[in-house]
């Protein structure tokens, strides 16, 4: 997306890519000010968490980012040292955007698999059987347990730990255990039969792996 590719391609450009980053990032805080966007993945926020970013960014704050680079400053102090401001970027504005997620050789092999965190949020990465780079949650669609605590290497399936159910590195479940109980019920139909749930967006550039929660 030109989101990512403006991210990514700010080492290389500095200066044009500010500009056109800079113009990106003020256009998402003004989004998210004017209309009413839920959290991602969270439960709602707090009410300090709710208001916590319009005591730092005031309207003359935003009227800032405006300007030109040679001229526009950047934000308070307090959007670096808040709580509240974390928490509301953690949940409303970092899962809208490219995030780093980790290094692609940390996961040099298909089965391999790494446990990180994005934005707040536990996640995994793995290589499936043709090699693509993936991201998931970090929890069994079965009952909510973590699926991986550890890293481990040319793994063939990832086992929950909790009910055994077991999925393929791409994320379509595998097997459940005793699978003739749910014959009838409606199973096949379910988000769970599905399988793990991916991130929004994923993306491999130079070894460098970033993830994206939402789906747009």
């Amino acid at each position: 997306s030109s989101a990512f590719t403006e991210t990514a391609t700010a080492c290389a450009r500095p200066r044009a890519a500010f500009r056109r980053f800079a113009a990106v990032s003020v256009s998402t805080w003004r989004g998210l000010f004017s209309k009413k966007i839920k959290p991602i993945w969270l439960a709602p926020p707090s009410s300090a968490a709710a208001t916590g970013p319009r005591s730092v960014l005031s309207d003359e704050v935003l009227a800032n980012l405006d300007h030109d680079t040679e001229h526009v400053r950047g934000l308070p102090n307090e959007a670096f040292t808040t709580q509240a401001f974390r928490d509301w970027e953690q949940q409303y504005l970092f899962p809208r955007t490219w995030m780093f997620a980790g290094r692609a050789s940390a996961i040099g092999n298909p089965g391999d698999v790494e446990p990180i965190e994005v934005a707040g949020r536990s996640l995994f990465m793995t290589r499936d059987g043709t090699g693509e780079v993936r991201v998931f949650q970090n929890v069994c669609p079965h009952r909510g347990a973590r699926l991986v605590v550890e890293p481990s290497k040319e793994a063939r399936a990832l086992t929950c730990p909790y009910h055994a159910w077991s999925f393929k590195t791409d994320g379509c479940l595998l097997a459940i255990p005793l699978k003739k109980g749910y014959e009838n019920t409606g199973f096949e139909n379910t988000e769970n039969a599905k399988g793990m749930t991916a991130v929004g967006a994923v993306k491999n550039y130079r070894g460098f792996v970033f993830a994206r929660l939402a789906a747009e």
